[in-house]
């Protein structure tokens, strides 16, 4: 990963990127923890190769399969 592409940037991408998925800000720290647990366990079981490509995807599938459950 360069360093435009660093954990700390990514991960603040995944925020990001929640807070314009989700109706609100306690919604979208449940879908960031959720895609972040999921990842940690990619990662655990070395699939995880392309963090960012990943993550994003990861997000966009977890919103769209579950984002109901994140809600208030």
């Amino acid at each position: 990963m360069g360093d435009d592409d660093s954990m700390e940037t990514l991960v603040r991408d995944v925020i990001r990127r929640s807070s314009v998925l989700m109706p609100d800000r306690a919604s979208a720290d449940r879908l960031t923890e959720a895609v972040l647990l999921r990842a940690i366990a990619e990662n655990n079981k070395g699939r995880l190769t392309d963090p960012r490509l990943q993550l994003m995807g990861m997000l966009d599938e977890e919103h769209r399969l579950r984002a109901k459950r994140f809600l208030n």
